[in-house]
């Protein structure tokens, strides 16, 4: 008992005192008592296992705390088609100690996710009059253009702009709803006076060009994209940019405001505010 006190950094009366008040509150004894020695009994011992256990977790959660604040998982989602592999891994090479959380979802999804603190941030494309919900924070980046994608084949092929109303009744593929710049692209369809036709939707890019070749299909994308990233640009397959009006999206970064995310996920939300300022749209 008085190296246990010792230990505790408190008297051998107040140890007593409140091993007597445990049992108390137990009704039960954890010691058996044999003169001046005494050792657990099986009370004690179960309480003991119970109490190790919860010593445990709550090692666990303080860890786990230290280490979204500090080494930081940090917690994204994305709406996008872009690969982010590039960002990422310039990030990672600069921090080795972070880890990453990604998801990709649709726009609804990811209000949920920051409302409820599952996620740090996401990134998105919105149309430049998007009307954003007070609860959020809206980083724009980049500002890029629609284009279609046709094939060589395609009636379009050989223009370098169209007008949107000229898509009215062409087969269309592209994104689901809630996803890339999907609900920008239908917004400024409809006011041009018509809804897109649209004969395949997916976030599986790689069925796009089969269907732009044999459906003769057009394929929304944006113009960074199409200018900045080759592996793109599949061969047999033209860009056109659309006009009358020019359809304009933002790429930026969607956070929640008054939530303070973790230190190292704030240096990588400035970071990838930088690259992708640098870097069009090849994240």
């Amino acid at each position: 008992m008085s190296k246990a006190a010792e230990l505790l950094h408190i008297s051998q009366p107040t140890l007593s005192f409140n091993l007597s008040r445990l049992e108390d509150e137990l009704k039960v004894k954890l010691f058996d008592r044999i003169g001046r020695n005494i050792k657990l009994n099986k009370y004690g011992k179960l309480f003991l296992y119970h109490l190790e256990r919860a010593m445990e977790e709550l090692e666990a959660g303080k860890k786990s705390v230290r280490m979204l604040y500090n080494e930081g998982i940090i917690r994204i989602a994305d709406a996008l088609l872009a690969n982010s592999f590039t960002m990422f891994e310039d990030y990672m090479s600069r921090h080795p100690e972070t880890y990453f959380s990604q998801q990709t979802c649709t726009l609804p999804e990811i209000w949920m996710l920051l409302e409820s603190k599952s996620i740090d941030m996401a990134f998105a494309l919105l149309d430049p009059s998007f009307n954003l919900n007070s609860n959020f924070v809206w980083h724009p980046i980049q500002r890029s253009r629609l284009m279609a994608m046709v094939s060589v084949n395609h009636p379009f092929a050989g223009r370098s702009e169209i007008s949107l109303s000229e898509l009215e009744g062409q087969p269309i593929t592209y994104s689901i709803p809630g996803f890339d710049a999907r609900d920008s692209f239908d917004k400024y369809c409809n006011l041009a006076g018509f809804t897109p036709n649209y004969i395949y939707t997916s976030i599986k890019t790689s069925l796009f060009v089969d269907f732009m070749r044999n459906k003769k299909s057009a394929c929304i994308v944006i113009d960074t994209i199409w200018e900045s990233s080759p592996e793109y640009r599949p061969d047999g397959v033209v860009g056109i940019k659309l006009k009358d009006p020019y359809c304009y999206v933002d790429l930026g970064i969607l956070t929640l405001k008054g939530y303070q995310i973790s230190k190292q996920a704030n240096n990588f939300l400035k970071y990838s505010i930088d690259f992708l300022k640098n870097n069009p749209i090849k994240i």
